[in-house]
């Protein structure tokens, strides 16, 4: 064919006089078109083979791939399982080598890790991944006595900054925990009462026993993966106890022995002493030991158990028994209260033209003072108060006494047109048992009933709690300059300001009554 397609182009037998010779006849046109078809033939077979090749050589292309994957793949497999091997048998080889070592004078090479870099193993046919990828032993120097220097670059690489660090010394595999254990560490990383440390550990086990890896339970708590791998191996040793007793420093030991705490702790007991100094003094005599701060002093009688304590006046004439009948019959009339009847309490007060100064927070550098009036002048007021809607009823009275009661109690039956009976709890005070309240409350149509407290307990009054209130926002820390000024803020808080935001107050002055007993006090003479 190829014969054919030359001679049609004039090339063939260049030699031979009859093929440079052109046609003669019919016949020589029929030649030329035969040999036309069969190049067109002949270059779409050419064609047709480029296409199948072109189309070979991409199936070609990923089977060889496939192969290297297969290849590396099964490759990665045989080094793991030699690592396994190794790290298994490494103790075996440690003590062999150091035996030989210690047999052999000077330095000697050894190599540590797989086996594959002994015998016939060509490391230019190994993958270039595992290059990149896999931990390849190198050689290690062997000195005298089997004693191994690291190399300075072995030196600068810190675990921390190893591959594969889980397995660094050994796989932290998940389930290490039993059923028991677990649900003890779930519990208290979510016990909210349990220190914050103590529960962030115990959460970082739970999740290292769910198959998370010390880099992830690191990301998520904002840690570093070597304290996750530091909380495991405590708590492999000592359990939860050990999580807890790595918190650190724990403050220095107390320079009072034992015997010398007791005995301070029963001088003060006795004594009760007023300041730091007298603590410091009584030490540095009893003891021959000196305090030169008072944070020591402080923070030695809190170890202790002692508190810096106000007392609470408390009246030797409390009667218990009284308060628990008081409050049971309290009690009693409220459950069998009707619609058409109403509880009150009643009290008088006199607030006084002054500030009252009390605690507050402030910057350290900055001195804080009050302004102070003369406190000569007072506000006497009578008024009642209705717990369960917050009305109000105050009278600005010039004195308290029994005109004011009565004036009082008139203004009540007013406010509670309606009701059949009102029931008023008052004090003990003399104008509230005046003769002329007696007469009063003897006239016909009337419908207050009083009811008395027991003596010396002003705490069952709960209108009494309504005054610390009244104190708390108007006159704590703030100075009015007039007197007017004052009695103006005074009513309107107890006349408008109460009333209209009782759901606010109302939690302040309440009739949640309670026994008191001298008893239960330690009375200072």
């Amino acid at each position: 064919m190829g014969a054919a397609v030359d001679a049609y182009r004039g090339f063939v037998g260049a030699d031979d006089a009859r093929a440079a010779q052109p046609g003669e006849d019919g016949r020589d046109l029929a030649v030329e078109t035969r040999l036309g078809t069969l190049q067109h033939r002949i270059q779409r077979a050419l064609a047709d083979l480029e296409r199948v090749e072109v189309q070979k050589q991409p199936r070609q292309t990923a089977v060889a791939d496939r192969m290297r994957e297969a290849q590396v793949e099964r490759q990665r497999h045989d080094i793991h399982a030699e690592r396994r091997a190794v790290f298994q048998a490494r103790g075996y080889r440690r003590q062999g080598n150091a035996a030989a070592a210690r047999t052999t004078p000077g330095p000697r090479l050894r190599t540590r890790g797989f086996s594959h870099l002994h015998s016939g193993f060509d490391p230019s046919n190994r993958p270039r991944w595992i290059a990149w990828n896999c931990s390849i032993p190198r050689l290690k120097v062997i000195g005298p006595g089997g004693l191994y220097t690291p190399s300075p670059r072995d030196s600068e690489k810190s675990l921390a900054k190893r591959p594969n660090r889980d397995s660094t010394v050994r796989m932290i595999r998940p389930g290490f925990l039993d059923s028991e254990s677990r649900q003890d560490l779930t519990e208290l990383a979510r016990d909210g009462s349990a220190a914050h440390r103590l529960g962030r550990r115990a959460n970082a086990l739970v999740l290292l026993d769910d198959g998370m890896s010390c880099e992830a339970i690191a990301k998520v708590l904002l840690l570093d993966d070597d304290t996750i791998r530091t909380w495991y191996r405590l708590y492999e040793e000592d359990g939860i106890e050990g999580l807890a007793a790595s918190f650190g420093y724990e403050g220095s030991a107390c320079r009072l022995s034992e015997a010398q705490q007791d005995k301070l702790k029963a001088w003060i007991t006795d004594t009760l002493p007023r300041t730091t100094r007298e603590v410091g003094a009584w030490i540095e005599k009893e003891c021959g030991i000196e305090y030169q701060g008072r944070s020591g002093l402080v923070a030695l009688l809190h170890r202790l158990d002692m508190e810096h304590r106000k007392p609470k006046p408390v009246s030797r004439k409390l009667d218990p028994e009284k308060q628990a009948a008081f409050i049971k019959k309290y009690e009693d009339l409220l459950n069998r209260l009707d619609a058409d009847e109403v509880v009150l309490f009643a009290d008088a007060v006199h607030p006084t033209h002054a500030v009252r100064p009390v605690g507050c927070w402030a910057p350290k550098d900055t001195p804080i003072a009050v302004a102070q009036t003369s406190g000569r002048q007072r506000l006497n007021i009578h008024g009642a108060i209705d717990l369960e809607t917050g009305n109000t009823r105050m009278l600005d009275v010039p004195t308290v006494d029994a005109a004011s009661t009565i004036r009082l109690l008139i203004a009540l039956q007013a406010l509670y047109p309606r009701k059949r009976v009102i029931h008023l709890f008052l004090d003990n005070a003399r104008y509230h048992h005046a003769k002329l309240v007696q007469a009063w409350l003897a006239q016909p149509g009337c419908r207050m009933k009083l009811h008395f407290v027991p003596a010396y307990c002003p705490h069952l009054d709960s209108i009494e709690r309504l005054w610390g209130l009244m104190h708390k926002h108007i006159t704590h820390n703030r100075c009015h300059e007039t007197f007017a000024g004052f009695s103006d803020a005074i009513l309107t808080f107890l006349r408008d300001e109460v009333p209209r935001n009782w759901r606010r107050y109302g939690d302040d002055v309440t009739d949640n009554f309670r026994v008191i007993s001298p008893k239960g006090f330690r009375i200072l003479a």
